[in-house]
C-alpha cells in the first residue's frame, strides 16, 4: 500500500550512524505522531506512532511474528539502511496503522466497471472506515483514499511522474476509473473502537479486559524472568489503598499461572489506571532493553493501542 508522505521531519537517515531504538526513544519523548519508514537490505518496515506511543509496526517480510522487533534487530545488523520519518494527523494514523498490511475485503476488482459516485455513496452509508486503493499496473499509478465512519478525509495519488494529494489526486480516480487495467482493493479497519468512542470514553468493559489479558499475556513471560510473585505484591500493597482490587489479601485481579486473572468487573478506568500504576512500579526494576523487549511483545498481541495507552507508557 502506498505511503502519505506527509510532512517529512527526517530523510534517508543512516542506520550505520543513527541507532533505530534512539530515534525512537527522542520522537516518544516529542509526542510525535506520524510513521518511520526503514529501508534494509533484505526487508523494509514501518512503525506507526501517535502522540508518541507505538501503535502498530509491519515488515515486508513472510513469517515474522514481531515486526517491531525484527526491524530493531535489522537496523542494528545493517549499516546501509535508511530511515525517514513523516509526521501525520492524529485521525490518518490510527485508520493507516490499523490497515497496513492488511488482507482486503476486496482485491483486484476491475475499476472500470464501477460507478464511482454510487461506491463512495454506499460507503457514506455503511460508514466505512479504512482505505480505498487504485493500483494500474500499466501507468505505474496508485490512488489511495481513507475513510472514518463513512466520511473520505485524505486523498493521495502517485506515478512514475507525479505525486498529488487532495483534490487533485481525486481527479485521477476519475481518470483511473477509465482504465481498463486498473484494480480496486477495498481494505476495512481493524479498528476495535471507533475514535470518537474513545475520545468520549465510552469503552465496553468486557472489551477492555480482553484487551488488558492480551497485553499481559505478551508482558508477564519477560516480566516474569525477572521479578518474583513477591515482587509483584509488593508493589500491589502500595498501591492497595487507592486501587483496593490490587490489594494482595483479597485481590480481585491478580497474576496466577504467569496470565493476569480478573475475577470481577472493575470500572475501566480504575482498572488502567491502576495497573498502569502498578506495571510503572515494576518496569521501574528493570533495565531499558527488558522494558523495550516487553513493549515490543505487548504491541505485538494487542489491537487496540490507544485504548491500551496508559500501560504502554507504563514501560518507557
Amino acid at each position: 500500500m502506498l505511503l502519505p508522505r506527509g510532512k517529512p521531519v527526517y530523510s534517508n537517515l543512516k542506520t550505520k550512524i543513527v541507532k533505530f531504538d534512539s530515534l525512537l526513544d527522542e520522537l516518544k519523548e516529542e509526542t510525535f505522531t506520524g510513521y518511520v519508514q526503514v529501508e534494509l537490505s533484505n526487508a523494509t518496515g514501518v512503525v506507526f506512532m501517535e502522540r508518541g506511543i507505538i501503535v502498530g509496526a509491519f515488515v515486508d517480510k513472510k513469517d515474522v511474528e514481531n515486526p517491531l522487533s525484527y526491524i530493531l534487530a535489522e537496523s542494528l545488523r545493517d549499516p546501509s539502511g535508511l530511515i525517514s520519518v513523516f509526521a501525520l494527523d492524529p485521525e490518518l494514523i490510527s485508520v493507516l496503522s490499523s490497515v497496513y498490511g492488511k488482507k482486503p475485503a476486496i482485491k483486484g476488482f476491475p475499476f472500470e466497471v464501477v460507478d464511482v459516485e454510487k461506491l463512495l455513496d454506499r460507503l457514506s452509508r455503511e460508514e466505512f472506515t479504512g482505505a480505498l486503493t487504485i493500483e494500474d499496473p500499466a501507468k505505474e499509478a496508485v490512488f489511495l483514499m481513507f475513510f472514518f465512519q463513512g466520511e473520505p478525509f485524505e486523498y493521495t495519488y502517485e506515478d512514475l511522474e507525479i505525486s498529488l494529494s487532495g483534490e487533485a489526486a481525486v481527479e485521477k480516480l476519475y481518470e483511473l476509473n477509465q482504465s481498463d487495467t486498473a484494480k480496486l482493493d477495498l481494505i476495512p479497519s481493524e479498528l476495535e473502537a471507533t475514535i470518537s468512542d474513545q475520545e468520549e470514553g465510552e469503552v465496553i468493559t468486557g472489551d477492555l479486559r480482553a484487551e488488558v489479558q492480551k497485553f499481559f499475556d505478551g508482558v508477564l513471560p519477560e516480566l516474569l524472568e525477572e521479578l518474583s510473585i513477591v515482587d509483584l505484591k509488593k508493589a500491589a500493597v502500595d498501591l492497595a489503598e487507592e486501587y483496593p482490587f490490587l490489594d494482595p489479601f483479597a485481590p480481585s485481579v491478580y497474576v496466577e499461572d504467569g496470565r493476569l486473572v480478573i475475577e470481577e468487573d472493575v470500572p475501566p478506568e480504575a482498572l488502567l489506571d491502576g495497573l498502569s500504576q502498578w506495571l510503572k512500579r515494576l518496569a521501574s526494576m528493570l533495565d531499558e532493553k527488558k522494558r523495550k523487549t516487553m513493549y515490543a511483545f505487548a504491541l505485538d498481541r494487542v489491537k487496540n493501542k490507544k485504548l491500551l495507552e496508559p500501560l504502554l507508557r507504563a514501560l518507557q
